[in-house]
Parts: C-alpha cells; structure tokens; sequence
C-alpha cells in the first residue's frame, strides 16, 4: 500500500511541476530555481506524509494486534485512529492541487478503500475475538454453573444423608431409650399416692427422697407410692398402679402382675398395697427384668409403722433411697435363670448369694440412713451413738446363734439389720466411710461381691465375718468408741 501512494505522489509532483513551468512561462532560471525550490518543499512536504503515514500505519498495525488481545472498545479506537490519517491527507492533497480533484478524489478514494478494508478486516477480527470471548466466557460459565450445581447437589445429598443417619440413629435410641436408662439418672421423681393420703404426707416423703438423693446422688428411674390407711384408698392405688403400667409397657403382665384374686377379703390374690394398711410397708422393689421394655424402681411408704408424723419417717426414707442407690450400680437385669424365684445374678452381686440374704445390704442401708440423719441440722449430737448402743444389744444374740451373718435370712430370731448395721460400722472403722459408700459399690458391677470386698477392704469377706465376730464379744461402751 505504501508503495502505491508513493507513486501516486510523484504522479502529482509531475503535475504540478508542468503546471508551474507553464504558467511561469518556463525560461526564466530564477523560475527554474524556484521550480527547485517547489519541488524541494514539496518533496519535504511529501517525505513528511510519508513518515505520518508510515507512522499511522505501525500505530494502526499496533493497534491491530493490541485489539486481538483487548475488548472491542480498544478495536473501535484503533479504527478511529486509522480514520483520522486518510482523511487529512485528502484534505491536503485538495488544497495543494485544487485543479486536480479528479486525481485526489481517486486518492481519497483509495485511501478510503484502504481504511475500510482495514476496518473491516479489524472489525471482522474483533467480532471475532468478540465472539471467542463470549464463547470461552459462556463456556466459563457454564463450567462454573455445572461446577456449581454439582457441589451444590453434592452438599444436598451428604446433607440429605447425613440427615438420614442421624434420623435413624435418633429413632434406634429412642427404642432403646427405655432399657438403656437404669443407674444414674436425672428425670422426674413420678408420684403416685392413695385418695386418702395427705398432701403433707406427700411431702415429707419426697423431701429425704430429696435430701438421699443430695447426699448420694440421683439414681432410677424412680417412682414413689405412698398407700393410705383405708382399703379403698389401697384399691384405687391398685387400679392406678395398672393403668400407669400398662401405659408405660404394653407388654406388661396384667394377669400376675396387676391387683388380682381377693386379697382385701378372703386373702386369696395379690395386689402391690393389700398388706399395707394393717402392717404398714416402707420398701424398694427393682423392675429391672430382659422381658420388660421399662425399668423403674419403687419406693413404697405407708401411713404407719412409722408414720409420716414420726420422726424415724425420714431415716426410713433416707434407709430406702439408699437402696435405690445400691440397685443403681448393678446393670444385670433380674432374670429367673434356674426357674427358682428366689435366686438372682442380682442377689450375687448384692451380698454374695444367689438368695437374698440382709447381712451386707441391709445393714448398709442401715447404718448410712442412720449416719446422714444425724448430720442433719437440729439432731441430738448423741443421737447416732445412742442408736447404735441399742442396735448393740441384738449382738449377744447373734454370737450365740453360731452362724455366720451371711447364711442368715430375713426370718432370723433376732434382727439381722442391727447386726449387718454394727459390721459395716466396723469396716468403716478399718477404712473409711467413703470406702464402704462410693468405692466399693463403684467397683461392685464390674468385680462382683467378693472381689470388690477384697479389693476395697483388704480382705475376704469370710475373714472379715471371723474377725468381727470375735472383736464384737465386748461390752457395748467398748464398741461404740469405733463410731464417727
């Protein structure tokens, strides 16, 4: 293109030099050398255009290649640019030959060819990167929308998942809620009491349930009954008694289990409450059976021997609950293996027989319902070793019976509680209180009886009954300085 223009240029340089000889008559010499001089400003004139134009032209070039990496805006400029250099050249080029528009009109229009043809090369170039651009922006996007929704549909389904495991893990614990729940336990003492007896009744005996559960610890799941002092109370508290059964386990045994027979007539049946309203009753019973799909305990309280006005009321409160604490460090269910009522894993663990035998768990129960009571504000500081002067006396007796406190029963001629009650005051003596209360029985589940006697007391059971037996042969006022 360069090329073209320049020989366009010496065509007009031809001209106008014709032009100029002619119209100054063409002999003269100081016409020839201003003819020279002409010719020299307008070759300068025309190496000037030269240069702008091969200048426009490195810019144009520049701006070209700059656009294949820049946004359409960088290309509309550089098109601008290019605009700009042909049209002042036109411009020019009129001016000095007004005579020879043809010639410049032809140029112009060359020029104009030239920059349209770089503007549609340019555009072309640019809608065509434009379009690149788009293209590789949509697929960009496209890529990132995919990504996205891909992780987004990713987080749903772990979230859908992980929702869906903790649904069911949610529903396999509270199957299992029921039977799971058993030793400590912090839920709601349910109490449920006769129509006849009072709310200051009521009271007292949730008060030292409290007041056991202060001193150590809460265990259960624990409900009390309290029975009145009238037939009809008792048999409403039975009706009550297997409505709340049945409504806790469905599977629960209404035909052994709830009030049945004639038990407040002809004493022929059973019911839970029958006996106490004549003989009075203060007891833990332990449901902790495989074929029941709820495990609870029961304190069960009375009107009389003792009454709630009467002050042992609360030790015998304090006697019971610490039962409940007892039964709550021992997680094998109560099953009748050997088809013999009488015989548990649970007695074994209790006191070291497959029968039920007082010795060790009563007198536990005992001495610790004894000692806290006489902590409590407002009890005679001699109350605890007059107590236990009392329970002494029963100790002649039992020395001369002959037999080992372990193989006696709850029908023993004398009172087996005083004698299990001075035993664990005496291994108090050797140890600590808190050995006997919190160690052993932590250690009772996993050991058993007699391995957790040993290991907290420093000795068999068997030698610790002989040892006993023989510092026990002593006036009382010798064995009550051992107490706290």
């Amino acid at each position: 293109m360069v090329d073209k223009k320049r020989q366009v240029l010496r065509i007009n340089k031809l001209l106008i030099f014709i032009l100029i000889f002619i119209f100054c008559g063409g002999s003269d010499n100081s016409s020839s050398s201003d003819i020279d001089n002409i010719t020299s400003v307008l070759e300068e004139s025309q190496e000037s255009t030269s240069d702008q134009e091969s200048t426009s032209n490195q810019e144009s070039t520049s701006d070209q290649e700059s656009t294949s990496n820049q946004e359409s805006t960088s290309d509309q400029e550089s098109t601008s640019n290019q605009e700009s250099t042909p049209d002042q050249e036109s411009t020019s080029n009129q001016e000095s030959t007004s005579d020879q528009e043809s010639t410049s009109n032809q140029e112009s229009t060359s020029d104009q060819e030239s920059t349209s043809n770089q503007e549609s090369t340019s555009d072309q170039e640019s809608t065509s990167n434009q379009e690149s651009t788009s293209d590789q922006e949509s697929t960009s996007n496209q890529e990132s929308t995919s990504d996205q929704e891909s992780t987004s549909n990713q987080e749903s389904t772990s979230d859908q998942e992980s929702t869906s495991n903790q649904e069911s893990t949610q529903n396999s614990d509270e199957q299992n809620t029921n039977k799971s729940v058993w030793g400590e336990w912090y839920g709601d003492i349910e109490i449920y009491a006769a129509p006849d007896v009072t709310q200051q009744h009521i009271d007292i005996t949730l008060e030292w349930v409290k007041k056991g559960i202060e001193f150590w610890g809460s265990y259960g799941p624990l409900e009390l009954w309290i029975v009145g002092d009238t037939y009809e109370g008792a048999i409403a508290l039975d009706n009550l008694w297997c409505d709340v059964r049945t409504q806790k386990d469905p599977k629960w045994n209404t035909e052994w289990d709830c009030a049945n027979g004639d038990p407040y007539g002809s004493g022929d049946g059973w019911s839970p409450f029958y006996r106490c309203v004549d003989e009075g009753c203060s007891a833990v019973s332990t449901y902790i059976q495989s074929n029941l799909d709820y495990w609870f305990n029961i304190i069960t309280m009375s009107s009389k021997y003792p009454g709630p006005e009467e002050e042992d009321y609360k030790k015998v409160v304090l006697h019971e609950y610490f039962h409940v604490y007892q039964h709550g460090h021992i997680s094998d269910p109560d099953d009748d293996t050997d088809g013999d009522w009488r015989t548990s894993i649970r007695n074994l663990k209790m006191d070291g027989s497959l029968e039920q035998r007082p010795w060790f768990a009563e007198g536990s129960a005992e001495y610790m319902g004894q000692y806290w009571y006489s902590l409590q504000p407002g009890v005679d500081d001699n109350y605890f070793s007059q107590v236990m002067s009392w329970k002494a006396e029963t100790l002649s007796t039992y020395l001369e019976d002959g037999r080992s406190m372990r193989d006696i029963g709850f029908d023993a001629p004398f009172e087996i509680y005083d004698v299990g009650t001075w035993f664990i005051a005496y291994i108090i003596s050797q140890t600590s209180e808190e050995t006997v209360r919190v160690n052993f029985y932590k250690d009772l589940d996993t050991l058993g009886f007699e391995a957790s006697f040993e290991k907290n007391f420093g000795k068999s059971s068997d030698a610790m009954i002989a040892e006993f037996n023989e510092w026990a042969d002593q006036p009382i006022s010798e064995l009550v300085k051992i107490l706290p």
